[in-house]
């Protein structure tokens, strides 16, 4: 693979849903990378797209038929597209980028594999979660030692309402960690709001 250092890495998004434009915002805020198309089933109108001042497609194929210049093609698009569409960029000598998971089955997630040592581009599956703020704050409980010995740890959406559980105003996610024999719950809003011990 080489490097490039004397321009900008070149992305182009598939899938502009949620986690799409999460995509394509990050890459416009690198200095170091320029995004150069969007592409989606839906009609652009639909999706809001007209602040992104780049080429919009409605479809991988339509993309790779003009030949617009792009390194690595991201594709955000439901589970159950991914193996084939990175099988689609693979051929057209594009790496990729594909969010979890790669692919619904091992022989799937191979055949990418496969196709990427065929043409020898690159596969970067997203594994983004060691950044999240919960596993940031996580980590550093464990690296300074506060939580003494860990037997398990879980994750879950902070939206319950209901009259037995604990209902947590404007956090993002809930964590919850299993740590000599007591629970360890932290919310977390991008900022630590609260950690507790509790029985159970």
């Amino acid at each position: 693979m080489k490097f490039i250092k004397d321009r900008k890495i070149k992305f182009a998004v598939v899938g502009c849903g949620h986690i799409g434009l999460r995509h394509a915002e990050m890459i416009i805020r690198n200095d170091n990378t320029e995004l150069v198309s969007l592409i989606d089933v839906k009609p652009n109108k639909e999706l809001n797209l007209n602040k992104y001042e780049v080429p919009f497609f409605n479809s991988l194929a339509d993309f790779l038929k003009k030949d617009i210049e792009a390194d690595i093609i991201t594709i955000a698009t439901p589970n159950g597209y991914h193996a084939k569409l990175a099988i689609q960029c693979l051929e057209a000598k594009h790496h990729v980028v594909i969010e979890k998971p790669i692919a619904l089955t091992k022989a799937d997630a191979e055949s990418i594999l496969f196709k990427s040592l065929n043409v020898s581009k690159r596969v970067f599956g997203v594994m983004q979660n060691r950044y999240s703020p919960p596993s940031v704050w996580l980590k550093s409980l464990i690296d300074k030692d506060i939580l003494g010995k860990i037997y398990s740890v879980g994750t879950w959406a902070a939206s319950a309402t209901a009259s037995n559980s604990i209902e947590v105003t404007g956090a993002s996610a809930t964590v919850e960690v299993y740590v000599s024999g007591h629970y360890t719950a932290g919310t977390f809003d991008g900022n630590l709001s609260c950690i507790t011990l509790v029985n159970r």
